[in-house]
This record gives structure tokens, C-alpha cells and sequence, in this order.
């Protein structure tokens, strides 16, 4: 398996490009994303109306919706193909979760910081407020906790800690 090839597929609902095939057409069989054939993609995750992928070298891809900036590129707009998050690109991505209806985003690094961006309704950013942004933002909070997974659901966070603590914003 160490030199095999990677390969991201998706299917379903294409509305808002959040299958990744720069257009909003639904599939019902899998196809590949071409633009993510040269990347050695880790991880993938996707919410509701967004997706996003992990490089191997840790650089974070987002697609689809960018209302309330859930994509991360510091606007709202729609993403029909994989964009890298360029706010990122200081910090090695490990993780990544994507919410559901009023979207956030979270981002974990290598060195357990973690970052949120998009809506933030009910503090599910987990900055204190309710105040979304557009931009990756460090969740200062979570600093030094040992944060090892995060998860998003529809209006809140998860982190998990090494220590098996859970944290909810």
C-alpha cells in the first residue's frame, strides 16, 4: 500500500458543487475528482453543503457552499472544484470536520492547534459570541489542551483531548 495511488470519489446530491466536479450536477455512481488525482490526499470530511481534504504534506482543501465562509478563503463564495485554504498553509493539517445546515469548519494541526471559521451561531466557533468569520481563526481556548480529534454537528463543536476529555462549544 505505500505507493498506491489515492483516489477521492464522490457521488450524491451535487447542488452548490459540494461533490467537487466543478459543476452542480447530481451522480448516482461514484466518479473521481480530477482535480484532487495529484494530490496524495489523508483525510476527507463533508457537511451538508461542503467537503474538504487533507494533503499528506498537510495543506487543507475546501469546496462547495462558502456561505457564512465555511470554505475558508475569506469570502462566501461558491467553490465548484477543491481550493486550497491558503490562511492555512504555516500549519500542518491533520484534521478537518465540516457542519451541517449553518455551517462551521474546524482544522486540528500537528501541533494541536485547532482553528474554526464559518457561521458562528451558538459559539459553535468556540471563540466566545456568536460572531462567524471567513478566515481560519485559532481557537485559543483549546491551546495546550492536548487536542487530539474534533467534530462538528449542526450548531455545535467537539475536540477530544489525549486525555480523553471532550470539549463542547
Amino acid at each position: 500500500m505505500k505507493h498506491a495511488q489515492i483516489k477521492v470519489f464522490s457521488w450524491g446530491e451535487g447542488d452548490d458543487g459540494k461533490l467537487g466536479h466543478g459543476n452542480r450536477v447530481t451522480l448516482e455512481k461514484p466518479r473521481l475528482i480530477e482535480s484532487l488525482k495529484s494530490k496524495r490526499v489523508r483525510d476527507i470530511a463533508c457537511g451538508s453543503s461542503h467537503s474538504a481534504a487533507i494533503t499528506s504534506s498537510g495543506e487543507l482543501f475546501t469546496w462547495g457552499l462558502g456561505e457564512y465562509g465555511r470554505l475558508g478563503h475569506g469570502d462566501s463564495l461558491i467553490q465548484l472544484k477543491p481550493k486550497c485554504v491558503k490562511a492555512l498553509l504555516g500549519h500542518h493539517i491533520m484534521k478537518v470536520a465540516c457542519g451541517s445546515r449553518d455551517a462551521q469548519t474546524l482544522a486540528l494541526s500537528n501541533e494541536g492547534m485547532v482553528f474554526s471559521w464559518g457561521d458562528g451561531d451558538f459559539g459553535k466557533l468556540g471563540r466566545g459570541g456568536s460572531e462567524g468569520c471567513d478566515l481560519p481563526q485559532n481557537v485559543e481556548r483549546l491551546n495546550g489542551l492536548g487536542v487530539c480529534h474534533i467534530e462538528c454537528g449542526a450548531q455545535f463543536s467537539l475536540a477530544l483531548t489525549k486525555s480523553g476529555q471532550v470539549l463542547k462549544k
